[in-house]
């Protein structure tokens, strides 16, 4: 199948998506260094999406579901993405208990039905914006190009997460197989409450970090 034409128009409107997403990560990973509570974080991360969803609407040419925000077609991709979401907790869990933690703490109370929102959020900015943007501006063959699309939305989301070692390695982990996932089903529904439900297991058992200490 011959490979779609990419107007100019469109390059120069996915290359500022892209270096405003790269931007925010910069701004956030400043803001994180500089122990800003994460609250006005959460804000201004909302404030920056609310804006995007008001540039996409003015320009008319995109709708939601072709973000992956989309309900009509949760039970594509429910398998795989629960498959894997139950392996890495899975994994998580195992893990904890051989090192001798507790594999229940207060804080994932909170965590498990709060978190997953956060995790669409992410999703939309790494998945829907960023990873669909690098689709549209890397010039290669369909197969090279969704490879390195995919890497270097894991690299970005990565990167977002510097102030940890710990985290920066688990994310760039993660983050590779949802860009995957992301790819074959995009919806970000799905990959949200992945994110969420991982995110709520390995900030305490993994990492030790009660994550909603800095709210």
């Amino acid at each position: 199948m011959a490979r779609r034409k990419v107007s100019t128009l469109e390059r120069d409107s996915a290359l500022i998506d892209v270096s405003a997403v790269v931007l925010l990560v910069a701004l956030y990973v400043g803001a994180e260094a500089l122990a800003i509570p994460k609250r006005w974080l959460f804000a201004a991360i909302l404030l920056c999406l609310a804006l995007f969803a008001w540039h996409i609407a003015r320009r008319n040419d995109e709708r939601l579901r072709d973000f992956g925000l989309r309900a009509d077609r949760l039970l594509e991709g429910l398998a795989a993405i629960s498959l894997w979401t139950l392996l890495a907790a899975t994994g998580i869990c195992i893990y904890a208990y051989i090192n001798g933690k507790k594999l229940w703490h207060a804080d994932m109370a909170y965590l498990l039905p709060l978190y997953p929102l956060y995790g669409i959020v992410q999703q939309l900015i790494f998945q829907a914006v960023l990873h669909r943007r690098l689709l549209v501006l890397l010039k290669r063959e369909r197969s090279s190009r969704r490879v390195m699309a995919a890497m270097l939305t894991t690299l970005v989301f990565a990167l977002s997460h510097i102030g940890s070692l710990p985290l920066v390695l688990l994310t760039a982990g993660c983050g590779l197989v949802w860009s995957l996932l992301y790819q074959r089903w995009p919806n970000i529904y799905l990959l949200g409450i992945s994110h969420g439900i991982l995110a709520s297991l390995a900030y305490p058992l993994l990492l030790g970090e009660q994550a909603l200490s800095r709210i």
